[in-house]
């Protein structure tokens, strides 16, 4: 169904007609027609310094401190001006879809991993596995294994389907293009395609703490359907709460928890994470974040269920 659900998103703007040029065209001229460069171009250093101040005032409403400005600075220097456009469209198509394809990823893990230690206790088989050789400690890794393994390959499956159906429509023309043209409020010096492989790359990560949690949430809650119902509201909450950029701590805290950060805003977003004096952009130091933050998670659920007392 997922795939399914990515297949249908991709293809839709292809049903139909559309106006290209001022006039209405059916599907079957070509999409890039409509990727029209303006004849008249505005001043070009007018339009850098104009960007430049554009930044540096979104900055300082995040509250950014002197240090990240600096480090936000520096990246933008690395960046190769001036901006020359190139046909990106699937890069673009890619960034656009990609909320929606790590919503996917997340709700099937939920549905998949909720019973994965609920469903023991739900039809008693605890008290076989526990009572087992292996069954307090053993198990519980394998388990964790497995539920990390599961996770990685969705996010990965779904991420090569969306890769191969935005190349397929789209081509792939634009690799290199500059990320700016797609995101023009990010000063990382990376290209449109090197941007969507590191989005879907810290997918994967949000993945596997997605996965852990889980789990663990599972064992907790002795209940897959409790666990599918408090993780659904995370990532329904994630979608239509936002915290005041004002509340700097808090703002960042949130746009890095796994369910907000399958945003490209919040991967591609100026918070930084300063560590001895070194600044790491999100996507950067996030998959070791996660890392840690899933390896915790695991460490925290062995003792629940390692504890568990057999009625």
């Amino acid at each position: 169904m997922c795939i399914a659900a990515i297949i249908i998103s991709l293809c839709i703007p292809f049903i139909g007609s559309y106006y290209a040029e001022g006039e209405l065209t059916d599907t079957s001229s070509d999409i890039q027609t409509t990727n029209v460069i303006p004849q008249e171009q505005p001043n070009e250093n007018d339009s850098y310094t104009e960007r430049q101040l554009w930044l540096n005032s979104m900055r300082k409403n995040l509250r950014l401190s002197k240090g990240e400005m600096d480090f936000w600075q520096k990246r933008e220097s690395q960046i190769k001006k001036p901006f020359t456009w190139k046909y990106h469209k699937a890069y673009d198509i890619l960034i656009s879809c990609y909320q929606t394809v790590g919503l996917l990823v997340m709700f099937l893990i939920a549905i998949c991993l909720s019973g994965t230690f609920s469903e023991d206790h739900a039809l008693k088989t605890d008290q076989i596995i526990l009572c087992s050789a292996l069954g307090k400690t053993r198990l519980y890794w394998v388990k964790i294994i497995v539920g990390v393994s599961f996770s990685v390959f969705s996010a990965v499956l779904l991420s090569i389907v969306t890769f191969i159906m935005a190349i397929c429509l789209y081509s792939p023309d634009g690799f290199h293009a500059a990320f700016q043209l797609i995101y023009a409020g990010n000063s990382d010096p990376v290209t449109c395609g090197q941007a969507v492989l590191i989005a879907f790359v810290n997918m994967i990560f949000a993945a596997i703490i997605t996965g852990i949690f889980v789990m663990v949430l599972s064992e907790l809650l002795h209940s897959n359907i409790a666990t599918l119902a408090v993780y659904a509201g995370l990532l329904v909450t994630a979608m239509i709460v936002s915290v005041p950029e004002q509340y700097r701590l808090l703002a960042q805290i949130w746009d890095w928890l796994p369910w907000c950060f399958i945003a490209p805003w919040n991967v591609f977003g100026d918070y930084t994470l300063s560590i001895t004096g070194y600044y790491f952009a999100p996507w950067q130091i996030m998959p070791v974040i996660y890392l840690i933050a899933g390896m915790a998670c695991a460490g925290f659920g062995y003792p629940l269920y390692k504890r568990f007392r057999i009625s």
